[in-house]
């Protein structure tokens, strides 16, 4: 293959399905940081229900628009389903996590209505009904592809069914009252769901690339650390939510006051966080160096490794300030949106190496 083939049209499917898989995953990287403001706020129970919003599609906007008793209405209406959600637990061998579901104090907790809590909320539910509308249209785009770009079909019906799963669970994180896991498993399915949206872009979109002559033994190489990198990042990505729950915590005990000490007394969880970026920065400059060193030809794989290594930096910093500033307002949502861009720069980056292993392939057999 040569550039001209590269700059060859797309066909009008494959231009409908590139456009409307763009706008996905920009409406998926405006859903995180939606989500994160959410969560920095503290608006994640501004609804107690859902998928409505006290039980309307537009809530209220004042607390003398509710019944008195309001608090205790909800909180009966998630106990029940909570309930629901322990039995599922325990019939797929969960025994263990459905006693702790139901013995959870936390899980009772009632919160006075909060008109902007309640707002937060809503945008951020509103988002992700958006999302899931371009998520069907995704599916629909894909079927006239099926001929050029079966696994491009096949993923999208997954990702669907993920995005109905991920909103279902979306409940079951309400019900709960935010118990840590259920946040931490939302969280990563998110950005399971971003990173197929964006594999299903790339497949169509880089569907050639210049003709380069590199080995396959560097390509296994680079696919390797560009795997581990991803799986490390989603395992940093785990410990950070978990170290929020724990900032959270004596964010409560404390009432919103002592505010500096919130990072330092999270103790191990925040020294593992902390620590385990510094192997994420080493693989990174080892990556970009590899990449740069075997692959300098490749102009787009050189790009997204660096975009990543300029991404994780841009973590670390805004890590830093966090921890070290007393967590600043707004600041909690880019660093996390930082996160779920890191994952798409490693993602391109895998999927940039896969089609060059491919077309190195299909050359040997013709």
């Amino acid at each position: 293959m040569n550039n001209s083939s590269y700059r060859s049209e797309y066909n009008k499917n494959e231009k409908r399905f590139i456009g409307i898989s763009f706008i996905t995953i920009c409406s998926l990287f405006l859903l995180i940081l939606a989500g994160g403001i959410v969560r920095s706020t503290g608006s994640g129970m501004g609804c107690p229900d859902w998928p409505k919003c006290f039980n309307q599609w537009v809530p209220p906007t004042d607390v003398s628009q509710l019944p008195e008793n309001y608090r205790e209405q909800y909180l009966e209406k998630r106990l029940h389903k909570n309930e629901h959600f322990a039995q599922m637990l325990e019939k797929f061998g969960y025994v263990e996590t459905a006693k702790q579901l139901r013995n959870d104090p936390s899980i009772t907790a009632t919160e006075e209505f909060d008109v902007v809590n309640t707002y937060t909320e809503y945008i951020n539910r509103l988002i992700g009904a958006i999302t899931g509308v371009f998520m069907v249209l995704m599916l629909v785009f894909s079927i006239p592809l099926i001929k050029q770009h079966l696994t491009v079909f096949i993923l999208s019906i997954v990702t669907l069914i993920i995005t109905f799963f991920q909103a279902w669970f979306g409940s079951i994180v309400v019900t709960t009252n935010l118990v840590s896991w259920t946040i931490t498993v939302h969280m990563v399915l998110a950005l399971v769901i971003l990173a197929l949206v964006i594999y299903n872009y790339s497949v169509v979109k880089y569907k050639h690339l210049e003709s380069v002559k590199v080995s396959i033994p560097n390509l296994r190489v680079a696919s390797l650390l560009t795997w581990v990198s991803i799986a490390l990042t989603l395992l940093q990505v785990i410990w950070g939510t978990e170290l929020r729950e724990s900032i959270d915590h004596y964010a409560d005990f404390w009432k919103g006051t002592n505010r500096e000490a919130w990072v330092s007394l999270t103790g191990f969880i925040f020294k593992l966080h902390r620590s385990f970026s510094i192997i994420l920065v080493l693989l990174s400059i080892y990556t970009t160096w590899y990449i740069r060193i075997y692959f300098g030809a490749i102009k787009r794989l050189r790009r997204f490794s660096s975009a990543a290594i300029v991404i994780l930096a841009l973590q670390i910093i805004t890590g830093l300030i966090l921890a070290n500033f007393a967590l600043p307002y707004g600041l909690q949502p880019v660093h996390l949106v930082l996160s779920s861009l890191l994952i798409g720069a490693l993602v391109m980056q895998i999927i940039m190496i896969n089609i060059y292993k491919r077309n190195i392939a299909l050359d040997l057999i013709s």
